[in-house]
């Protein structure tokens, strides 16, 4: 309780503490942006032309020493100050991640980054806004940071933002039609074939521990539990043989039947993992019920096959 009250604290005190900075009018907006252009200008021509001293890079660029210096203080000034004038911004947007495996200020702190980002990028000759621009950047800086640090397994950074249009289909989806979405509907919304759509279904898994406390009294270890499934050489070749005859069986069921199978024991090239029968259900727009029962018919027919590969399955 306390680290929670400790952290609520702390985001309140920055809160009250960005609350104090005043916003910039437009006209001020343009033209600290033109310092700060002129500051990543200098600095680009630095850094492209190695420069070891600022009587060099004022020479590069036909201006005195002390010309240079006051167009380094003015752009770093300037860069500062649209920075905090932004920072309500950026606890905006991270508000809207608060349920993804970081902490608020972590958040935040990460969509910042992503402003001085934006801040440096800004070109105020187009005309539009500051804050319309600096979105993407806070967004793109927290979006970034949720897929390298919340996650067990690093996920690429084009599978995250797909995961995220992912999550937002199901969720407008839903308020449409008062139900979860199929994977068929969610496919056709965001115009991405049904296969993307279950892999990216499959991606969005968390690992759980093997040494997670499961049980009433949360006393027992989760790897605890679990059969030892190491196997020879030997073995795993047997059942390779096993499983591309389970396949040829499989293509003789009818075709809800044979889907239902290939989905819950993992059977086929475009099915990647063993799936539940909820999320089977999801994909074929049936109840867990008739997944189940179209299951059970399926596996009462293998088992009538001669030499049953059923406990292969």
């Amino acid at each position: 309780m306390s680290s929670i009250k400790l952290s609520g604290d702390s985001v309140r005190s920055y809160l009250r503490d960005i609350g104090r900075i005043p916003l910039l009018e437009h006209e001020e907006e343009i033209l600290l942006g033109r310092q700060v252009q002129r500051l990543m200008e200098i600095k680009e021509i630095e850094d492209e032309m190695a420069v070891k001293s600022q009587d060099d890079l004022a020479r590069i660029l036909g201006i005195t020493t002390l010309d240079l210096k006051r167009q380094l203080r003015a752009g770093t000034k300037a860069k500062d100050k649209m920075v905090t004038a932004n920072l309500r911004l950026v606890v905006s947007v991270a508000k809207k991640y608060t349920k993804r495996n970081m902490e608020l200020l972590d958040i935040i702190q990460e969509g910042t980054i992503g402003l001085v980002r934006g801040v440096e990028k800004f070109d105020p000759s187009r005309g539009y806004k500051f804050s319309t621009y600096a979105y993407w950047w806070i967004r793109q800086g927290i979006t970034r940071a949720i897929a390298e640090k919340s996650r067990a397994i690093r996920l690429p950074i084009h599978i995250t933002e797909n995961l995220n249009k992912l999550k937002k289909a199901q969720r407008e989806l839903s308020q449409i039609n008062g139900e979860m979405p199929t994977v068929f509907q969610i496919a056709d919304y965001l115009d991405y074939s049904v296969d993307e759509i279950k892999d990216l279904m499959c991606r969005s898994r968390q690992p759980t521990s093997l040494e997670i406390k499961i049980g009433e009294n949360r006393d027992t270890a989760l790897i605890d539990l679990l059969e030892d499934e190491t196997q020879l050489p030997e073995m795993l070749l047997d059942r390779q043989s096993v499983k591309e005859n389970i396949r040829d069986i499989i293509d003789e069921l009818p075709e809800m039947q044979a889907a239902v199978i290939r989905m819950r024991y993992g059977i086929g090239e475009d099915v990647l993992e063993p799936m539940s029968m909820t999320s089977i259900g999801q994909v074929l727009n049936m109840s867990r019920d008739r997944v189940r029962t179209l299951e059970n018919k399926a596996l009462r027919y293998i088992r009538e096959c001669p030499d049953s590969l059923v406990e292969y399955l």
